[in-house]
């Protein structure tokens, strides 16, 4: 049982973390708090005009809101912390394309050395009729 004052200190929203064996919620919850204080306030990479048109918070306020939520709406999947995560990640991933595309692009594929032997075999008539 709790009392008041124990009640009043229970958060209203607690995140749940999927476990496996040997991985207890208590080991999940100091790692993400380690994380979350070591996450630093990293300058914005969207246009900032864009950002506050969506209403979106910094970068490390949405992971800080999502992982530790005060109220309901915080961890809402339409609201304002998980969309602006989910274009991050979408950024994120655009990103990474577009280096391995200018990666890849100074490449050029290995081009076979054909001899014509294939060929100049393929187009004599078949004997079987």
């Amino acid at each position: 049982m709790v009392d008041e004052a124990g009640l009043a200190s229970l958060p209203l929203v607690e995140p749940v973390y999927p476990l496996t064996e040997g991985l207890s919620l208590n080991q999940v919850r100091k790692a993400v708090d380690a994380a979350l204080k070591a996450l630093p306030d990293l300058p914005e990479w969207q246009e900032p005009e864009w950002v506050g048109r969506q209403g979106f918070p910094a970068f490390a306020t949405a992971l800080r809101t999502l992982h530790r939520p005060h109220e309901p709406f915080d961890i809402d999947p339409a609201g304002a912390t998980w969309t602006r995560l989910a274009y991050d990640e979408l950024l994120a991933g655009q990103l990474a394309l577009a280096l391995v595309r200018a990666h890849c692009a100074g490449r050029r594929a290995a081009r076979p050395s054909a001899t014509g032997v294939c060929v100049e075999g393929s187009a004599k008539p078949c004997p079987i009729r």
